[in-house]
């Protein structure tokens, strides 16, 4: 069953770099601040954590936490100079 958790925290961890890193098409904000962005990211990131709490149990919280938060401040610097 871990091997399974494994498996698909990989997968979702290369969906969400794959889609945050492709390029877009342009859409003019409609908002100062788009809640639904920040809601998609809010929602792909806790089901990595998720999968990543089950698929490594015996690494703590608070790494898997920390991690999480770099590949995301990784991601937003990729995004930036893309």
């Amino acid at each position: 069953m871990k091997l399974t958790f494994k498996f698909l925290f990989w997968l979702c961890f290369l969906a969400l770099n794959a889609l945050a890193l492709s390029p877009a098409p342009y859409l003019p904000p409609l908002e100062i601040f788009d809640w639904w962005d920040k809601a998609q990211h809010a929602i792909a990131f806790g089901v990595l954590a998720v999968l990543a709490v089950l698929a490594y149990p015996e690494a703590s919280r608070l790494r898997i936490a920390l991690l999480l938060i770099g590949q995301g401040v990784l991601i937003e610097v990729l995004q930036y100079f893309g």
